[in-house]
């Protein structure tokens, strides 16, 4: 198997493409979870549901073609939270980390650092190793343009009131919760 680029993807393609009618309510992806229950479960999404949703996200958001989003949420996760159709809607810049786990978030800060990412959505249990990353580097960044969505469970405080790590200014910056 052959790993590539997404724009070597996008060269051996054609450049037109005949788009079919889809039916709004036709079934646009399936998500299961067995998260409360234990019993395997499955939501199918329509393309009206996720147009809808996107549009709201990037709305409520306030995503503009100057953002720079970072998809930390996994893709097969409640659909990524939406970040991953709206960022394009608007024509934001979309940064995927790729792999990693909670011991390797260093990946993720120094990613925002050199793309410049002004958005991203994640859980405390990703945000918190985040923050001892960073709170080991030499020299903090600066993440004053920086706007977070922390999810999945309420934040504690002490990533709220972080301070010395950089990650101070998100505050200021208008941290929001859902």
């Amino acid at each position: 198997m052959s790993i590539g680029g997404y724009e070597e993807l996008l060269s051996s393609e054609r450049p037109e493409f005949d788009w079919p009618m889809i039916d709004e309510t036709s079934a646009y992806c399936a998500c299961y979870s067995s998260v409360t229950t234990g019993k395997p479960k499955g939501v199918y999404y329509s393309d009206r549901c996720i147009y809808l949703h996107t549009l709201s996200i990037a709305m409520s958001t306030q995503l503009s073609l100057n953002d720079v989003v970072m998809q930390t949420v996994p893709m097969f996760h409640s659909q990524g939270w939406g970040e991953w159709p709206a960022a394009p809607m608007v024509g934001a810049k979309l940064v995927f980390p790729g792999n990693y786990t909670i011991e390797t978030t260093g990946i993720i800060v120094d990613l925002m650092i050199s793309e410049g990412v002004t958005f991203n959505c994640g859980a405390p249990a990703i945000f918190m190793p985040m923050l001892d990353y960073i709170g080991s580097l030499p020299e903090k960044p600066d993440f004053s343009g920086l706007r977070l969505i922390s999810g999945a469970t309420e934040p504690p405080l002490s990533m709220m009131h972080e301070s010395g790590s950089g990650f101070a200014n998100i505050g200021k910056a208008g941290c929001k919760c859902r």
